[in-house]
């Protein structure tokens, strides 16, 4: 993320600071309303796909499922495994008529994206493309 060449594709401007894996340096404040509050506002306008890695300490999966199940939205494709390369990868339930679905990366942590490649682009690119996961 710090080549130049992935920096100018990107249009990041050469005196933004170097990329910095999980960077101290970000400032916000806690709100008594978290993140939580927007998908009720992006409910029937977008495709939502939210995923946790099954061995995540810092957003452990037993606490989004547990935020998901507080919604209250209709389940439209029971909790079931999907396979990556034949090998349960983890496991998927839909909402909303498929247009909410949380998934599991079996074996996996917050960065799941970094330690379980091919499970994550399974499932970002089945679901951008309107494909069965």
């Amino acid at each position: 993320m710090n080549n130049k060449t992935v920096r100018d594709a990107l249009h990041i401007p050469a005196d933004a600071p170097a990329w910095e894996l999980c960077s101290g340096s970000i400032n916000y404040t806690i709100e008594a309303a978290g993140s939580v509050d927007v998908y009720s506002e992006l409910r029937g306008v977008y495709h939502m796909l939210v995923f946790s890695g099954t061995t995540d300490g810092a957003v452990p999966t037993i606490g989004t499922q547990n935020w998901i199940a507080d919604l209250d939205w209709d389940i439209s494709e029971a909790w079931r495994p999907y396979r990556v390369k034949g090998k349960i990868a983890g496991f998927l339930e839909s909402r909303e008529a498929h247009k909410f679905v949380f998934a599991t990366i079996h074996g996996t942590g917050h960065m799941a994206a970094q330690w379980k490649r091919a499970e994550t682009y399974h499932l970002i690119d089945r679901f951008v493309k309107g494909l069965k996961i």
